[in-house]
């Protein structure tokens, strides 16, 4: 019987470590969309436990009392878990050499280790640990991996991805500013005093996904709290909201961090159960995506210098873009994703099945974020817009870009280690003394002439490496179910967020007095909106959706119902002020700025096609609820 973690099937591949380096063979077969993404799910997998289980890192602490008693809730004893004799790691180190050091054992190297703690490597360490544990338990409840050791795993990784958010909220954030630095080293302290605006970003998303769990998870163990985590991720949105707003130079206007920025804001609104911020945070998400959504049109443009490659910027815009839709419901944003994804396929070699980062003939100099803003392009394209054509092709650029590159130096039995004649080879085939873990190397080169790979730094780079293996696993599938989240695809979406955004624009009509096809555009928005609502009641599997997140939408709705009907008194005020302002002289003609009378009951009709798509949506998940 195929084992539910990749962290057992390590312990029996190091069985037979010791068989030397194995030629790559060529590839007897061409990956379609269901292996691509089944590989992406154990790809990410064993990233993330190789890492765990190398002690490359500050060891996770664990009371005896918690582990028999979270073993008992597995149905497990102690004796019977493997997992529970593991020494795991709580906080990784930025790099180190893959290669094991010795015969049946699972550690790297430690005098090759960078023992330097970063803020982006804590920060993916908990995104990436929470989607796992989200999928396993998601895994588990649906009965394809319904073990103890499954359920035990998951457990683990939510207490590890708690200990990791403890850690850095104590040794890397500043009592001063309230943000996080970029480095901390044992003995030392604070090693780069730096505040990045990524660490901010990719922090609050790290604490998002924990608020997120913390409060849906059956599972969760963590030694935080709901509400602990949740003031923290506010603290954080505050603190970076405020040094934005007082260094107006801080946040580069680079289409890559404009959109990490508004995945990140998404993330935190999306979770959000104390509104407080709500509606800074959408102003954020609308902003960003306004100004990314005119990026985007120059990107082509650019000359190939900079921080960044066209490639990246594109494909990273094009995720954002598609989520500032789902969180505003704005389908101009959606629009420009599209736009984003053709203009980013002028960089696709068809020949090769390989993006060029450049429009230029030299070698290409891959990173582990370049493959990352690729895959979440390719998710967003595909599961967010709908675009199945994209299936093929992003099984060729898996096989391509991520299996002949020899990105990943190893895998497990589950992705076929080394017995289906592929380019990645079993740990104890693929180099070193004792075998070498199944993960990524940290950056690649790519010859555009020979159409060739070559790996340019086998070491491992947590925070890239990590990232990478977050995007795989929301892309990912397990016997073919996609990743559940929440969110779904590892794409946010907020109806909370979206009301909020069509009741400001609904406000701006009164206040600007918007010229009249403005006001039809808005009314399309709203139409969509009622459109999506008729969708859901129609979907078979509304039932088993409602099941997952009946307990945070019940909350959800009550809070929208209560936030409706102090809105509408609110509108009715305007629109009372606003007809006292439509008396004009008949023999002076009014200008196609002043609102006119039919312009004021659009107003209210569009008022009231908010409240009709809110109580019809209210009323589908009353419908729809599981007994």
């Amino acid at each position: 019987m195929r084992r539910a973690i990749a962290a057992v099937s390590l312990f029996v591949l190091l069985m037979s470590v010791g068989a030397g380096i194995v030629p790559a063979q060529e590839a007897r077969y061409t990956y379609d969309w269901n292996q691509a993404t089944g590989e992406s799910y154990w790809y990410a997998l064993y990233n993330l436990t190789a890492l765990l289980a190398s002690e490359m890192g500050i060891p996770l602490s664990i009371k005896e009392e918690s582990l028999s008693r979270w073993a008992q809730e597995a149905g497990l004893s102690t004796e019977e878990s493997s997992l529970l004799k593991q020494a795991w790691i709580a906080v990784s180190y930025a790099s180190g050499d893959s290669t094991y050091v010795q015969s049946g054992s699972l550690n790297w190297a430690e005098d090759k280790t960078d023992r330097t703690v970063t803020t982006e490597a804590i920060a993916w360490l908990i995104t990436s640990s929470i989607s796992q544990a989200k999928q396993l338990e998601h895994l588990y409840q649906t009965g394809i991996a319904q073990t103890g050791e499954t359920r035990l795993w998951a457990t683990l990784l939510g207490h590890l991805a708690a200990e990791a958010a403890r850690f850095a909220y104590t040794n890397l954030r500043t009592s001063e500013t309230q943000l996080y630095v970029r480095a901390w080293k044992e003995n030392v302290g604070v090693s780069d005093p730096s505040l990045r605006p990524l660490d901010q970003i990719w922090m609050l998303w790290a604490l998002s996904e924990l608020n997120s769990l913390s409060e849906s998870s059956s599972f969760y163990r963590g030694t935080l709290s709901h509400a602990e985590v949740e003031s923290w991720a506010v603290e954080l949105f505050r603190a970076f909201s405020q040094y934005s707003q007082s260094h107006s130079n801080w946040l580069a206007p680079s289409p890559y961090q404009m959109g990490m920025l508004i995945e990140g804001i998404s993330s935190y609104a999306a979770t959000l159960s104390n509104g407080a911020t709500l509606d800074e945070a959408v102003d954020f998400i609308e902003n960003s995506a306004q100004a990314l959504k005119e990026q985007i049109k120059k990107i082509g443009e650019a000359s190939d210098s900079g921080e960044f490659s066209p490639l990246i910027n594109l494909a990273e815009a094009v995720r954002a873009l598609l989520v500032a839709q789902r969180m505003t419901g704005d389908d101009s944003f959606r629009q420009a994703a599209l736009d984003g994804w053709t203009s980013l396929q002028s960089l696709w070699d068809s020949s090769a099945g390989v993006y060029r980062l450049h429009s230029r003939q030299a070698p290409d100099d891959y990173t582990l974020w370049d493959v990352g803003a690729l895959v979440g392009a390719f998710s967003a394209m595909i599961n967010g817009a709908g675009m199945t054509e994209a299936k093929e092709q992003y099984a060729r650029f898996f096989q391509n870009t991520i299996k002949a590159s020899h990105l990943m130096l190893a895998e497990g039995e589950e992705a076929g280690g080394g017995t289906d004649n592929d380019e990645v080879l079993a740990p104890d085939q693929a180099g070193g003394d004792f075998g070498r873990a199944p993960v990524f190397a940290s950056s690649l080169q790519y010859d555009p002439g020979t159409h060739s790979w070559s790996v340019t730094n086998s070491r491992f780079y947590t925070a890239g490496a990590l990232y990478l293996s977050a995007r795989l696993i929301w892309i990912g599938q397990r016997e073919t179910q996609p990743y559940s989240g929440p969110p779904r695809w590892g794409l946010p979406e907020s109806k909370e967020t979206q009301f909020i955004s069509l009741r400001k624009q609904v406000a701006e009509l009164g206040e600007d007095r918007k010229p009249s096809e403005q006001i039809e555009a808005l009314k399309l928005i709203l139409t969509n909106l009622q459109d999506r609502v008729e969708e859901l009641r129609k979907q078979e599997s509304i039932a088993s959706i409602v099941a997952q997140d009946m307990k945070d939408l019940k909350g959800k709705v009550e809070s929208l119902e209560q936030k409706v009907n102090s809105e509408l008194a609110g509108l009715n005020q305007k629109l009372a002020t606003l007809e006292s302002k439509i008396s004009v002289p008949t023999s002076q003609p009014t200008t196609r700025g002043k609102l006119t009378l039919p312009d004021t009951l659009t107003v209210v009709l569009i008022v009231l096609i908010l409240l009709l798509g809110f109580v019809a949506y209210q009323r589908v998940l009353q419908q729809k609820q599981p007994a």
